[in-house]
């Protein structure tokens, strides 16, 4: 770390205490400022607590793939680190500080402050639990076409009209001097993007969720997949665990009943529309809906 002007440090402090709490891109630049700058987080009681808690107003929880003994987690000031090394200054339009201004707002709307750092778990009186919002960026998540990759490759951001637009002016200019572009979905996977990776599956954010797909028209023929995550499920949590059932088959009266349901009400899906046999997976549904 570079030097720094011999100054008290009770200016640094002040300066450190002028930073809100949830600006988590600020704090983790100002402590990799200097060792000196470092300490003032560090060399305090539960030192941790305060990068639990600036992750937490900013929408985001430490998604583990695998949460067995030893905890393969690391400390929430590591995960703070990391998370802006790799994606602080990402310029995706649902990414980077965007991503963690929107998740802000959602937590600051949407979570009880009583609530304190712990995701809510359903307790004896399932009719207590508050009413819970999606992350509004479960709509925008795509599958590859072909299976075989693991999940941070193959779950992707699909781009809004606006942004495929945006997106495709800009690459035309790149392309125009000469630089190569990667493919688009290698740019827009949960890999290339841990801000979006990481976000809250729900607000409130909650410990355990259970998801009931559309596996047959039958309800006892339904697929129920659960996800878990002590720290908060996130939205690669859900992810991963809906990813080994891809593949599953789906009945022609599921996949009509479930585009009558989603399109819009002005809308007329034929009982004999040939794109239905294109849809005979849900990897395939969500890929080409």
């Amino acid at each position: 770390m570079p030097a720094l002007p011999s100054l008290p440090p009770e200016i640094y402090l002040a300066i450190k205490d002028a930073i809100p709490q949830s600006d988590l891109r600020s704090h983790v630049c100002f402590y990799k400022t200097s060792r000196s700058i470092a300490k003032l987080y560090d060399d305090v009681e539960n030192a941790d607590d305060f990068w639990a808690e600036a992750c937490w107003r900013c929408g985001l929880g430490r998604s583990a793939r695998l949460p067995v003994p030893p905890d393969p987690r690391p400390s929430w000031r590591d995960f703070a680190i990391d998370m802006i090394e790799r994606d602080g200054f990402c310029d995706h339009p649902q990414c980077g500080e965007s991503r963690l201004e929107e998740n802000r707002a959602l937590v600051e709307s949407l979570v009880d402050p009583g609530q304190g750092r712990d995701p809510l778990r359903v307790g004896d009186n399932p009719e207590d639990f508050p009413e819970l919002l999606s992350h509004p960026l479960f709509c925008q998540v795509g599958f590859l076409s072909t299976p075989g990759h693991p999940v941070e490759e193959d779950a992707h951001i699909v781009p809004t009209e606006s942004e495929e637009v945006e997106s495709t002016c800009r690459e035309v200019g790149i392309a125009a001097q000469g630089i190569s572009i990667s493919k688009k979905q290698s740019k827009d996977n949960m890999h290339a993007h841990p801000f979006i990776a990481n976000s809250f599956a729900t607000f409130p954010p909650i410990s355990h969720l259970v998801l009931r797909c559309f596996h047959g028209h039958r309800p006892a023929r339904r697929l129920y997949i659960n996800c878990k995550n002590r720290d908060a499920i996130t939205l690669l949590t859900v992810l991963t665990a809906l990813h080994p059932n891809l593949e599953e088959p789906l009945e022609h009266d599921t996949v009509l009943e479930y585009l009558r349901e989603y399109m819009d009400d002005d809308a007329h899906v034929p009982d004999n529309w040939e794109a239905i046999q294109r849809m005979q997976t849900i990897r395939e549904l969500v890929t080409i809906w």
